[in-house]
């Protein structure tokens, strides 16, 4: 039964969680915000690039799906519940980045229409693309610009971000197009950007650029970063 096996996936995915998360529940001293009011490092992109797609693909198998289950539960607890917003757009992982099938599956079970870039590598561009399964016949699957009457949440993929929100992506500029393709959107709040990295790519500071748009929430597997309130949502209830 389509219940049951909703049920099933969702307590794995706790398990996992609970029985692999346990080495990096605290935050690193070297990493995100500091509270003792010390001057953070100020990361180059190239730099801070190289070395957290080298951290993120050291990371093991066991690693990784235990972080991606605690990235899919604060999703859940937290980014889920924002504005009642019924349209999501996610990304196709690589091998090392965190995997969001879960997330998937839970916007499935819940109504909420899902997108997933597509790159017209002719021209440089990506598009986003509704899932097959979220549109009517004869209806376009490319989703337009979001507006305030259908807002949408949008999770970014991303080797480095910073508490301010600045982001560092692979470095083809396909996110970096589209987003500022959209600015109008994010700026009326038809569109939240949720930077998804594993704890240890949120580091101190990044050196941001002018076509730099920043994110608006941070989800990793320790919590959920607010950029503009500069806190963070660590519990179920928060």
């Amino acid at each position: 039964m389509p219940g049951c096996f909703y049920g099933r996936f969702v307590v794995h995915s706790i398990c996992v969680f609970i029985n692999g998360f346990n080495k990096s529940c605290v935050w690193d001293g070297r990493f995100g915000p500091h509270c003792d009011g010390t001057v953070p490092y100020m990361w180059d992109k190239s730099l801070v690039r190289q070395t957290m797609k080298k951290q993120r693909t050291a990371l093991s198998d066991t690693d990784r799906d235990a972080y991606s289950a605690g990235i899919f539960l604060h999703y859940v607890w937290h980014v889920h519940r924002m504005n009642g917003v019924r349209d999501v757009a996610l990304y196709v992982p690589t091998t090392s980045e965190p995997d969001v099938s879960l997330i998937e599956t839970w916007c499935v079970h819940e109504g909420v229409r899902v997108a997933v870039p597509q790159i017209e590598d002719r021209i440089g561009r990506m598009t986003m693309r509704w899932r097959p399964y979220c549109t009517q016949h004869n209806v376009s699957n490319e989703v337009p610009m979001p507006r305030l009457a259908h807002p949408m949440v949008m999770l970014v993929p991303t080797v480095a971000v910073d508490a301010r929100g600045v982001r560092v992506g692979s470095g083809k500029g396909y996110y970096d197009r589209l987003l500022n393709d959209w600015r109008e959107a994010r700026a009326c709040g038809a569109l939240v950007l949720v930077a998804v990295v594993f704890g240890m790519q949120f580091v101190d500071a990044i050196v941001a650029e002018r076509h730099d748009v920043p994110m608006d929430y941070i989800l990793t597997e320790q919590c959920v970063w607010d950029v503009a309130a500069q806190t963070a949502c660590t519990e179920r209830n928060a």
